[in-house]
């Protein structure tokens, strides 16, 4: 089995899927009250896209302020 490269998950297919998928989960397991599952998938989210091409800095924010206590506002409420 050939080692894939970062080059690969830029390219639709089941590596960026897969992508998506660890963002997804680090969203959800964040909304579950699982701070340290959501840190770990968005760990390994940033070690495989370096530069962010599948928004985790959007989930990592919200991990951010759910660390410090603060509630993402909602607008229209």
């Amino acid at each position: 089995m050939k080692p894939v490269s970062r080059a690969d998950y830029l390219q639709p297919g089941a590596a960026r899927f897969w992508l998506f998928t660890l963002k997804a989960q680090a969203f959800i397991l964040l909304r579950r009250g699982e701070p340290a599952q959501a840190a770990e998938r968005l760990d390994h989210l940033r070690l495989l896209d370096p530069d962010d091409h599948m928004g985790a800095s959007v989930v990592a924010q919200l991990l951010a302020q759910h660390d410090v206590g603060v509630r993402p506002t909602t607008s229209g409420c």
